[in-house]
């Protein structure tokens, strides 16, 4: 029987968990307002022009609403780096989006 010396082996910590990153991405050139929530609560948000906000994995949720009565086309995404996972919009004035993913 061969011996194996504790000196051959060499250990490494190893954390598990996802690495990835997840985004909410709203894509409007105007006004627009809403909330978002990830596992670390839920938060009120508004802005003006196209916006990513970094979120953390579990059920996210984005509920936005256009501040304006154009037709213009409101998206809402979720993505896990580059890939999409969901993906809502709507045209109507003062259209409300509500997108959601689980992780």
């Amino acid at each position: 029987m061969a011996r194996i010396s504790r000196e051959c082996f060499h250990t490494q910590e190893i954390k598990v968990g996802k690495l990835n990153t997840y985004n909410i991405i709203i894509d409007y050139n105007a006004n627009w307002t809403g909330s978002i929530g990830d596992e670390t609560g839920q938060r009120s948000i508004n802005g003006n022009g196209p916006t990513e906000i970094n979120v953390k994995g579990g059920i996210v949720v984005a509920v936005i609403q256009k501040s304006d009565d154009s037709s213009d086309t409101l998206t809402v995404q979720i993505r896990e780096g580059n890939k999409i996972l969901e993906t809502q919009y709507t045209s109507s004035e003062y259209g409300v989006v509500s997108v959601s993913h689980s992780f």
